[in-house]
């Protein structure tokens, strides 16, 4: 989050974005009631991020992967959304902002891009013509070193319930 991380604390912001690990490995099982039962996770990969505050924003884009398997360890992320300013309570503006990074194992090297880098994001369109109910995204990134253009595809017939901080207190 850059310089709004030290805004966070003095005027509450309405969610707050961290990555905690980008590229760990598993170890453990996972119990299930029901049907499932336990899952093992051992040898997997795992991604951890946390989101806290009063309220998830009301459009979002989240793209993350660590599976490149010509690069084994590398991963990616990227999460836009719509910001109010200071908060949502009190709104005197609204904005884009965003963070992501391209992590290339094989060099050791974390390539960082956000709102607080300095870097835009140009949103160019989703095949449906909006966000809901869109399959494919494209979005390039600029900032003064590099452009990054990415296309992000994937199924949401079936999309998953996604649990967030709302201000009624329930959650969805």
């Amino acid at each position: 989050m850059g310089f709004f991380s030290f805004l966070d604390a003095t005027i509450g912001m309405e969610c707050v974005h961290k990555v905690v690990a980008i590229d760990s490995s598993t170890k453990g099982t996972l119990s299930f009631a029901g049907d499932i039962g336990n899952v093992d996770m051992t040898g997997g990969k795992a991604y951890v991020e946390g989101d806290y505050g009063s309220e998830f924003p009301s459009k979002w884009i989240w793209m993350q992967s660590n599976h490149f398997k010509s690069n084994p360890g590398s991963s990616f992320l990227l999460s836009v959304a719509s910001i109010p300013f200071p908060n949502e309570k009190t709104t005197l503006f609204e904005f884009k902002g965003f963070l992501g990074f391209i992590y290339d194992a094989s060099n050791k090297k974390i390539f960082r891009f956000g709102t607080y880098t300095g870097a835009s994001i140009e949103v160019l369109g989703f095949d449906s013509g909006s966000l809901k109910g869109a399959n494919k995204a494209e979005i390039v990134i600029s900032d003064p070193q590099y452009v990054i253009n990415i296309t992000g595809t994937g199924d949401r017939t079936n999309p998953a319930l996604l649990w967030g901080p709302r201000a009624n207190n329930n959650g969805v």
